[in-house]
Order: structure tokens, then sequence, then C-alpha cells
């Protein structure tokens, strides 16, 4: 795998939800779906659906999802999130064993692909990631990124606008969340009648699409009322990559996880590589070959670590064989002006 493969893999991680326990359920289709408007919401109604399912959603596990992507075959994974930042994605090829470690605990987060060069497990600190080289590289805190499956909500202290209708029905919320680059907006595009989260995209201080997550079939827990999209296509346009993830099973505020799942790995082989250590200044990011015709999402990966090992992995998982803006009308639009 390319290391702009790697690196939208890794956005996967660091994840955070609500913790809790019940009974294992797996989703059942809602044919049709449920009406949350049956009038043009306004925001605190879109607020109140998508902040009340968010709340139902406690905790996910899924033993049957693939991931797949256009630098790499289709991989058996499995997907488990339990409380704040303490997530585990593990995938690979069934026959062929593990090829992908992705995971999250209270105090760090990491990521481990077995075919990377040089071997190295990539971990860091989350108290010290938005202070340390990569958090200045990186303008996203991770925390955010779980967001892309649908488990979001809208904080209502925060900086939103709309709801806007699209000129295809659907309604639209944008949220300007401050960073040390600047504030970055959010979208979120919802179902007018459900209410049920079917697009998010990031865009920079600039006004440029940092990324688009588009999700779909939607399933909802008979018990607990929480609906969930079973497949979600997650696309980085500066590194023309995409990627999808697809629950083929979920169950829904599982009984308690076990610890050994949130528990930093080890692997024979591979140094252990800390992306967020703050002595030194920051080393410039990792170049991408000029024949690739790619630029790095977010304007580059992690930074280059400083130990020996160096710099993000440039191989990865076993191969399968321009950057967007705001529009000036939808930066316009911030302001409080409708899009056209």
């Amino acid at each position: 795998m390319h290391s702009r493969a790697a690196y939208c893999l890794a956005t996967l991680l660091i994840l955070t939800v609500a913790s809790g326990t019940s009974c294992p359920r797996t989703f059942q289709t809602v044919q049709p779906a449920p009406v949350a408007f049956a009038t043009p919401p306004t925001l605190e109604e879109v607020m109140r659906v998508v902040n009340q399912n968010r709340a139902r959603i406690q905790a996910v596990y899924s033993t049957r999802a693939t991931l797949n992507g256009n630098g790499f075959p289709a991989l058996k994974a499995s997907l488990a999130i339990a409380s704040p930042r303490h997530v585990r994605l593990r995938a690979g090829l069934g026959v062929g064993g593990s090829e992908l470690d992705l995971g999250s605990n209270q105090e760090l987060f990491w990521i481990w692909v077995k075919r990377s060069e040089p071997p190295a497990l990539y971990f860091g600190y989350h108290d010290q990631f938005v202070s340390s080289p990569a958090g200045q590289v990186f303008p996203v805190q991770p925390e955010w990124l779980v967001e892309a499956i649908g488990m979001t909500g809208l904080d209502p202290a925060g900086r939103h606008q709309g709801p806007f209708q699209r000129a295809d029905g659907r309604v639209e919320i944008r949220t300007l969340l401050a960073t040390a680059q600047g504030d970055l907006t959010k979208t979120l595009v919802l179902d007018p009648r459900s209410g049920w989260i079917l697009e998010q995209h990031l865009f920079s201080s600039q006004g440029q699409l940092i990324a688009s997550a588009y999700n779909r079939n939607h399933q909802q827990d008979p018990v607990s009322g929480a609906t969930l999209a079973r497949r979600t296509e997650m696309h980085w346009p500066g590194a023309k990559m995409r990627l999808t993830l697809e629950l083929k099973d979920v169950q829904i505020n599982p009984p308690q996880l076990g610890e050994e799942l949130w528990v930093k790995p080890d692997y024979p082989g591979y140094a252990n590589i800390d992306v967020t250590q703050r002595a030194g200044p920051a080393s410039p990011p990792p170049s991408y070959p000029p024949t690739a015709g790619h630029s790095p999402p977010f304007g580059s990966p992690l930074p280059a670590p400083r130990q020996a090992a160096g710099s993000w992995p440039s191989a990865g998982l076993p191969a399968a064989g321009p950057s967007a803006s705001w529009p000036a009308a939808g930066r316009s639009s911030l302001l409080g002006h409708r899009p056209p």
C-alpha cells in the first residue's frame, strides 16, 4: 500500500464514542425510514434528532466487516468501539493473517501495517497530539474522525449555521470548528424526513475540501432505536484516495468488551515509533514520488519521526493492482447566506 493509503487508513483510528452495556443484538432493516421531520426542520429540531440518535449508540461491535480502497483489495475486518477513545479495527486477508491493526485507548492511539517499510508500529499520546509536530501538520483532532461512520452529534454550544435546504432536497448544517490552523468548516447533510446522516464534509480555513464521508444502508436497532449506516465511503480529494468500510453485522451496546482489546500490541520485528514526541523541531513531512500524481491529504501525513526508523511507511497492504474547493458562493454562505 502506498503511504497515502496508510495515512488515510490511519484516519479511521483515534476514535471516540460514549460507553455503555446491554445485550448483544444486530441491526434490522427499517422500511420505510421513520419520519423525523414532517416539515422543514429548525436548527433545534435537527440537533434534537441527531443528538438523540447519537446518545442511543453507546458501543458498537462487528466481527464481519470489510475494508477496501483504491490502493488494496478487500480485507476482512473486525471493529470494536466502547468508551471514549476505546476503539480497535483489525483487518487481514483471512488465510494470510493480519495485515492491519488500528487502535486507541484512553491514553494513546496506534497503527500497524504488516507490510510497511520501514517495519514499525506508529503510536501517539492523545494529550500531546495538539501541541506535537503531528498536531501541527495534521489539522484535525483525531477524535473528530470517528464521526465519519455517522456516530456524531451537534454541540448545543457550537457555532452552527442553517439548516439550509439543498437543491437535492437534503438538509445541511454547517459548523465552524476552531483549530490552531484556523476555523475549519464541517457540513452535515441529512435526509429531510428521517434525519439520517447521509454526508459529512470538512473544509479548511481556506475553503479547501479536506475529506468527505458518505453514509449508506442505514439500519435501526429494534431495542435502542439507534440508527447507524452499514456502509461508509470516505474520500480524500487531495490524495485521490477512497476507502469503504462495510459492516455486515453490528451489535449495538453489546456486553462489556474485553480489556485486552484496548492494549497497544507489540509485533516482533517492528519498532515502536512515537509520532507525538515534543523534543526538537518538527521534521518535514515525507514526500511522495512525483510520478504518482497525488498530493497528500490535509497537506501531509503524520510527520517523519526522528528515530532511525524513518518516516511513515512507504509500502503496506498488498496491492490490488485535483483537490476540490468550497465554491465562492459557499464561502459567503458561511456568513449566513443560503447556498445556490
